[in-house]
């Protein structure tokens, strides 16, 4: 009796581990191949191979010119020589990203994309909405309608004439923003300039030309490289390890300097903890300046100047300023309205 029993013990135990296999098996993606036997209409099935790709499945567009003119949604989609369009009415999404190594990615005003996107080779053209991440590897893409967020890599560059989210520049890249363009943080290692509209700039190495019409609304944080401003922007911290000018023409805000910084514009206040500044001709310091370290040189109008201990002051002859408070080293060949020496 025992040794009929374990026959039928191993064919029940047999059929549990296979449906316990079946019950634990992770579904894999298919994978749906564009051929356009029929037309270009995106979401026709007889122009995929096997069939139309769903939200769970892959679409490869490796030659040909699809287009979408509805609602689509598929896993991932990989454009590998041919181009895909988005039509004014449609609308693609793509829950796991796209690539695109050659070929070209088209959207159409009033179309949408709802994807992050990795540009490897061939094209990207934003006439429409992209609402995802690009990482821009390769090439050169203009925004003329919206874009979620941008990661400019070495010589690759970015142009906006609409509107994109926050944008960080790695070395050898390049972003332009244009004169229509309104874009959220600049983080810049690279080469940026803006004539639009700026959330706020962090400029860690490289060079950033805030350009005429160019208006930065949030702070700027200059931690490296050099930052020229020639029209409006509000307060700036320098690091030591940084430039700013702020040329003829232009207004900044309150400005807190350790590196070295030059002004022939208009500036809010100065806060010169190391380093040197110039006020050169022109320039004009509205606000109070405060030396706590390193060097103010005056050379043309500043207003009240309060002189720290470890700071040292110079108002030249053609320096003009306000009431001088002093307690380290200044020295006067031009105008100052008073002077108090504590010490």
């Amino acid at each position: 009796m025992t040794h009929q029993l374990l026959p039928v013990l191993a064919r029940r135990l047999g059929l549990f581990t296979a449906l316990a296999s079946l019950a634990f098996v992770v579904p894999s993606f298919a994978q749906s191949v564009w051929t356009g036997n029929t037309d270009n209409e995106f979401s026709n099935g007889t122009n995929w191979t096997p069939a139309l790709p769903g939200a769970n499945d892959a679409a490869a567009v490796n030659t040909g010119s699809p287009q979408v003119t509805n609602n689509v949604t598929v896993n991932q989609l990989g454009v590998n020589g041919g181009d895909v369009t988005i039509t004014n009415t449609g609308t693609l999404t793509v829950t796991s990203g796209s690539t695109i190594n050659s070929g070209s990615l088209g959207i159409n005003a009033g179309g949408v994309v709802n994807s992050d996107i990795d540009l490897n080779g061939g094209n990207l053209f934003i006439d429409g909405t992209l609402n995802g991440k690009l990482q821009l590897n390769a090439g050169n893409v203009a925004v003329n309608g919206s874009l979620g967020s941008a990661v400019v890599e070495a010589t690759t560059a970015l142009s906006n004439s609409g509107t994109v989210g926050d944008v960080s520049v790695s070395s050898g890249g390049t972003f332009t923003n244009n004169t229509t363009g309104t874009a959220g943080a600049l983080t810049n290692a690279g080469t940026a300039s803006n004539a639009g509209t700026l959330g706020s700039l962090t400029n860690t190495a490289g060079n950033f030309t805030n350009n005429n019409l160019g208006v930065i609304t949030g702070k700027t944080i200059i931690s490296g490289g050099t930052v020229t401003n020639n029209f409006q922007m509000t307060d700036a911290d320098v690091a030591a390890a940084a430039d700013f000018v702020n040329n003829n023409g232009a207004t900044a805000g309150n400005i807190r300097n350790s590196g070295t910084v030059s002004n022939a514009g208009t500036i809010a206040s100065l806060q010169n903890d190391a380093g040197s500044f110039a006020n050169n001709f022109g320039g004009a310091v509205s606000g109070t300046t405060t030396v706590a370290g390193g060097t103010v040189t005056n050379n043309a109008e500043m207003n009240a100047v309060s002189v720290g201990a470890g700071g040292i002051f110079t108002n030249t002859t053609d320096g003009t300023a306000g009431a001088v408070t002093n307690a380290g080293n200044s020295s006067n060949a031009g105008e100052i309205a008073s002077l108090t020496n504590t010490a």
